[in-house]
């Protein structure tokens, strides 16, 4: 049995940004397309932390960004032989509708108080308030 995009995308989908660093951990415990290998990078000027997972299949590596220990923005990588940029697109669409901004190879949805993009192969949730310089 195959890993269908859908798949991928509920598991992308079960973060919450503003969860703390134990619980985005032991979400990824509980998904078998991820190595329990992390690699932590905290940058104390900025009091932010980086976990990165490398993936099994079909996802690369997934990074989470926190700010005083809440999650603020998540990538997940996909291996492009596998998993194709439309595929990703369709998935996102029939949750979220249509992309808000559509340039070649990018896709920005506006969710709320937060904003999925598609670059190619790369998928990203990150609060607005982030993106403007609120925090």
């Amino acid at each position: 049995m195959g890993i269908t995009v859908f798949y991928l995308f509920s598991i992308f989908l079960s973060f919450n940004l503003g969860d703390n660093v134990k619980t985005v951990e032991d979400n990824m415990k509980r998904n078998s397309i991820f190595y329990y290998d992390i690699e932590e990078v905290e940058i104390a000027s900025v009091n932010t932390q980086i976990l990165n997972f490398r993936g099994k299949i079909c996802v690369k590596n997934a990074y989470f960004s926190f700010d005083k220990y809440k999650l603020y923005s998540y990538t997940f990588v996909f291996d492009k032989k596998l998993v194709s940029q439309y595929s990703i697109v369709l998935s996102v669409k029939e949750k979220f509708g249509d992309a808000s901004i559509v340039t070649p190879f990018n896709y920005v949805w506006d969710i709320g108080d937060s904003i999925i993009v598609l670059n190619d192969n790369i998928l990203r949730m990150t609060l607005k308030s982030y993106i403007n310089g609120e925090n």
